[in-house]
């Protein structure tokens, strides 16, 4: 009882709170910004959240918002998104950052554009650059206050007016004016005229700050100043480059060459270790300046990072080639960052059709360049680098990336790189390297094998695949089948389809059967064998490819569930099965049509009424749990009936609410009991902390049984609203981090082997971006830095898949001689069964000499639900299958043909179903003579069909 007052009396206090802040009298945009800062330097995250909410709804003046960018810095407001959590609901959290720190953003940056950064203005600034040195020191601090929407107005003013006045002011401006200037005026030197280069390499060089120009990609000038220190046009321009290399340089700069120089700056380039100054981390976006030779300026362009590294490391790879035309290490170079790059932009798609520009240029390079990047990218574990080389390479039909070479100083033969590429880690690379050594004439490298193995694998449909899967398919091994089924559910919460293993011998085979894996979990108590064989194994294994490997931390003993998860498990239950007709109106939104006041009332009521209905859902859901609750005796201590009166009711609202997904502002009543409820539970510890010793059994039996007869659509719903719950928010009781001494442990037994991570055992699905990160969503994103290893695309799939099996289909026509292709039956069976896949895999397996091969050929062209076309395929098919190796089928197919003979429809089909069914069935002349007596002879000559007329044709009593 006493907590049902507290609980009373805080709700009121709350209410009175938010009463006496509505009363109060409505503040300035400034002093509410000003009290956001305050209530953030102290720490309180939650009411600047509340407070910035209040700024943004007090409509701030595009001056409000520089007067505040003039109080307190120019990127006052960009540093909100350096908070990386604001409120301790993710969800929220998430939402907050989109609509109040993006909108304050956003106004702050128009704000800008609308007044500091307009062209007038501006322009006026950059006029007076020549005018007396007050009126030019006046002009660079309101250029300043402009960014870098200076620069186009400057290079144009720069090219206008030659006086020696304004040459010297702007000058000077450019030696002042803030960093950001200086990326796109480094653009605007490499295209103007030798005056303007001189002049503005010496301002460049000038800079109190230009340490740290050199330290950051896009401002660094020094490649610039190596392409114009070879320059045979002007020895002016040669001479200042030189002399500006020695100062910076000290005196080292002459023991250089120009390739080698601009091959250091474009490594870091290739290598993804770009330092860009116009980094937006939020947006993830690089500014990035080029010419526009149309307009005679600059103008600048937001790109990826990757985008970003390949525009300035192609640049400068092209200044080496253009200085220095002999030097392979620069051309190499080149094509590497470039086909690596396409490779990515095209999602691992053919590159001759993504991107003709790069395949021509492959295609002019000479075999042993080709060959010797692809043996880097296969040593450096390259794979988009290596995926493009290998198609370039089958593209030409060059052998001698397939012959095997001697070894240095030995008699002993080593693979080419294309071979040694079917046994790389990643099945995409596997799969174009065998596509590529089909694609030569007949070369003896004995991996014929292996080619059949990567085809088979690649041409395995995944039949099992959720539509709805957005990561992929987990593949996890555990000998505890309850902890496996626990994170399997987390893994479907976040858009994994799993599949779970009890021991590492069963995980092995999985992984042998086909490619259709993006991630595997192993428990550390994994078995049979295990932890470091499996690993061991996983990691050697082709197969594996470059999939991340996690594994799990578990405790010696399997953690005993707690009653406070178990009711969180069982209200989700609850709300997936439940059938209630209560139905929850949506928001309300506002009729132009009336009036504000009217809108406001029929808003409220709408409030009500959605609030009210939801309540009404939590309650009756409230009321089903106490039932169940009460039956599995728990027991009656005072302790845990407080903690049942706060918990039962906290989760099914809170539950409520991820499925519903309202906004605080159309369900207040929930909002505000939730955070009641979790309220009263921090200030009472005792009551957050898991009970030990509580008959939990009987209430998973309950629970359990609620799981067992549950369908595929509410399964679905339950891994949804799991995902969705947010652990750490409600207070739950959590399991303690990974034990260190396990911890030092796992390490010394992963550290062998690279992609392997170690995390705890995971509770919650949790989140990766929009806010703090927890859980196994953030544990998978924190292995999956590769952009190689992320979860491989739906459609690139079914590409690879259509591929292998026009392969599979090409060698059993005779293509090549030599490739068993019985081991690949089973993938060209799976194949029958998609449309898109069928025709090629009928191909292939009438030539193949294995019963299961005739069998599925007869079922499919006696299923009427697949097209006519195909049906006809392998009707065919099936009789030169009988014609090669005989009757292999068994009665029951034999009974499925003459069936589907005598119930056809379609008349061709069921003309050359009778051949089918006769040679399966075997030829008598009693078969014969039946159909004879059983014929009708046709006693007039059949109509001729009408012709179609045109749309357009008319009746002739019409026309006339």
């Amino acid at each position: 009882m006493r907590f049902r007052v507290l609980l009373l009396a805080l709700g009121l206090c709350l209410a009175a709170t938010s009463d006496t802040f509505a009363q109060g009298e409505p503040k300035k945009p400034g002093a509410i910004f000003q009290a956001a800062r305050e209530y953030l330097n102290g720490g309180s995250l939650e009411l600047a959240a509340e407070t910035l909410k209040d700024f943004l709804n007090s409509k701030p003046t595009d001056q409000d918002y520089l007067d505040l960018e003039t109080k307190y810095g120019a990127t006052a407001f960009q540093k909100l998104r350096n908070v990386p959590r604001w409120l301790a609901d993710g969800t929220k959290d998430a939402e907050f950052k989109k609509t109040v720190i993006e909108g304050i953003i956003q106004g702050s940056t128009k704000a800008n554009e609308k007044l500091l950064r307009d062209p007038t203005r501006i322009l006026k600034f950059v006029k007076n650059l020549g005018e007396s040195r007050e009126e030019r020191d006046f002009a660079i601090a309101e250029l300043n206050r402009s960014g870098d929407a200076v620069v186009p107005i400057l290079v144009e003013n720069m090219r206008i007016n030659n006086t020696p006045e304004y040459r010297g002011g702007a000058m000077t401006a450019v030696t002042r004016l803030n960093a950001e200037v200086i990326p796109g005026l480094i653009v605007a030197a490499e295209n103007l005229p030798g005056e303007f280069k001189t002049s503005l390499l010496n301002a460049f060089a000038s800079r109190p700050d230009v340490i740290s120009l050199l330290g950051k990609a896009d401002s660094n000038f020094v490649p610039y100043l190596w392409y114009l220190a070879t320059d045979s046009q002007s020895s002016g321009v040669r001479d200042l480059a030189n002399n500006l290399l020695r100062t910076l340089s000290n005196d080292l700069s002459d023991r250089q060459t120009v390739d080698r120089e601009l091959i250091k700056y474009a490594t870091p380039m290739f290598e993804r270790k770009g330092n860009f100054s116009t980094l937006d981390k939020a947006k993830n976006r690089v500014k990035i300046w080029t010419w526009d030779a149309s307009a005679n300026n600059v103008k600048s362009v937001e790109l990826p990072p990757n985008l970003a590294e390949e525009q300035l490391g192609l640049k400068y790879l092209k200044w080496a080639i253009e200085r220095q035309p002999s030097s392979d290490a620069a051309q190499e170079l080149f094509l590497s960052l470039a086909t690596e790059r396409a490779v990515e932009r095209a999602n691992f798609a053919d590159i001759t059709r993504s991107d003709p520009a790069v395949s021509q240029i492959l295609a002019a390079a000479p075999a042993n360049m080709l060959t010797q990047i692809l043996e880097s990218a296969l040593a450096e574990n390259r794979t988009a680098l290596a995926y493009g080389i290998i198609q370039a390479i089958g593209n030409r039909g060059d052998t001698n990336a397939v012959i095997p070479q001697l070894r240095p100083g030995t008699t002993e033969p080593k693979p080419g790189p294309l071979v040694k590429a079917l046994n790389y880690s990643d099945p995409r690379v596997q799969l174009a390297a065998a596509a590529a050594i089909l694609k030569m004439p007949s070369v003896d490298h004995g991996a014929n094998t292996r080619i059949v193995d990567i085809l088979k694998r690649a041409a395995a449909t995944d039949p099992a695949a959720s539509p709805d899967s957005q990561m992929g398919r987990a593949i996890i091994a555990d000998p505890v089948s309850v902890r496996g089924d626990q994170i399997a559910t987390l893994l479907r919460g976040i858009g994994f389809t799993t599949e779970v293993f009890g021991t590492g011998r069963d995980l092995t085979k999985r992984v042998n059967r086909d490619s259709h894996f993006d991630l595997v979990i192993v428990d550390r108590h994994i078995v049979q064998p295990e932890l470091s064989d499996v690993l061991s194994h996983l990691t050697a294994n082709a197969n594996v490819g470059r999939r991340p490997i996690l594994v799990v931390a578990s405790s010696d003993k399997p953690q005993a569930v707690s009653v406070e998860l178990l009711l969180l498990r069982l209200g989700i239950l609850i709300a997936a099965t439940e059938t209630t007709e209560i139905q929850v109106p949506p928001p309300y939104e506002d009729d132009p049509r009336k009036s504000s006041k009217d809108n406001g009332e029929l808003r409220k009521k709408n409030i009500d009424l959605r609030d009210g209905r939801l309540l009404q859902i939590a309650n009756g859901r409230l009321t089903r749990m106490k039932r169940i609750v009460d039956a599995s005796r728990l027991g009656n201590g005072s302790l845990l009936q407080s903690r049942l009166e706060l918990r039962m009711p906290q989760l099914t609202q809170a539950i409520a609410i991820a499925e519903y997904d309202p906004t605080p502002e159309f369900a207040p009543s929930l909002f505000l009991n939730v955070k009641s409820y979790t309220l009263l539970l921090q200030k009472q510890p005792e009551l957050a902390k898991s009970l030990v010793g509580v008959p939990t059994d009987e209430l998973i039996r309950l629970t359990s049984q609620l799981e067992t007869v549950i369908t595929k659509e509410v399964r679905t719903k339950v891994d949804l609203l799991t995902g969705k719950m947010n652990q750490e928010e409600l207070l739950l009781p959590q399991p303690s981090a990974i034990d260190p001494i396990v911890e030092i442990a796992l390490r010394r037994i992963v550290r062998p082997y690279s992609g392997v991570g170690i995390i705890a055992e995971p509770f919650a699905a949790g989140l990766s971006t929009g806010s703090v990160p927890f859980g196994l969503a953030h544990d998978i994103q924190t292995v999956i830095v590769d952009p190689a290893s992320r979860p491989r695309d739906p459609n690139e799939k079914k590409a690879a898949t259509k591929l292998a099996v026009e392969w599979l289909k090409r060698l059993a026509t005779g293509e090549h001689a030599g490739y068993d292709l019985k081991p690949a039956v089973p993938a060209l069976r799976q194949a029958l069964a998609t449309d898109d896949l069928a025709e090629n895999a009928i191909e292939a397996l009438s030539r193949i000499s294995v019963a299961e091969a005739q069998q599925d050929l007869a079922r499919l062209a006696s299923s009427a639900a697949r097209p006519a076309a195909l049906r006809n395929r392998a009707i065919e098919a099936a009789i030169r299958h009988y014609q090669s190796f005989g009757k292999l089928t068994t009665p029951e197919v034999n009974i499925v043909v003459t069936t589907a003979q005598s119930t056809e429809t379609n008349a061709e089909i069921k003309a050359k179903l009778s051949y089918l069914a006769a040679a399966l069935a075997g030829q008598s002349s009693g078969d014969l003579l039946a159909k004879l007596k059983a014929y009708n002879v046709p006693t007039s000559v059949p109509e001729k069909a009408p012709e179609k007329k045109p749309d357009d044709a008319k009746p002739a009593t019409e026309k006339q």
